[in-house]
């Protein structure tokens, strides 16, 4: 394995960025594959289905990350799902609240009373 090989491949993987899907989803690991383009070369049809295809969205979603990920997000459903989360949540509380046993107010602490008179004094 020539440095230059390593590299032609990693640029022939991000023509074929289906490939890194393959090798994560645990289908294929790079060795396999590095050997099978180093014997068949860049050129042969089996590699077709790994081409990143013209003017999708999916290949800039996938490029984007997190903000892709987002772009396909429904958030009315999201809103339903929070508002039904809220409302179990509120169930879960009212349910706790039922069970919990009743409490007495507190009481404030009870001073003692001192006379201001020294005749309560004990004598010596």
């Amino acid at each position: 394995m020539s440095q230059q090989s390593v590299e032609s491949f990693k640029k022939f993987v991000k023509k074929h960025p289906s490939l890194i899907k393959e090798v994560r989803n645990g289908r294929r690991n790079w060795k396999e594959l590095y050997e099978e383009w180093y014997i068949l070369g860049e050129q042969d049809e089996v590699w077709d289905v790994y081409k990143e295809k013209e003017g999708g969205n999916s290949s800039s979603d996938e490029r984007l990350g997190f903000f892709g990920k987002l772009r396909q997000v429904d958030f009315d459903q999201v809103q339903k799902n929070i508002s039904d989360m809220k409302g179990l949540v509120g169930n879960i509380q009212e349910l706790i609240r039922d069970f919990k046993p009743k409490q007495k107010p507190p009481t404030a602490p009870r001073m003692m009373y001192q006379s201001p008179f020294t005749y309560n004094r004990p004598r010596r």
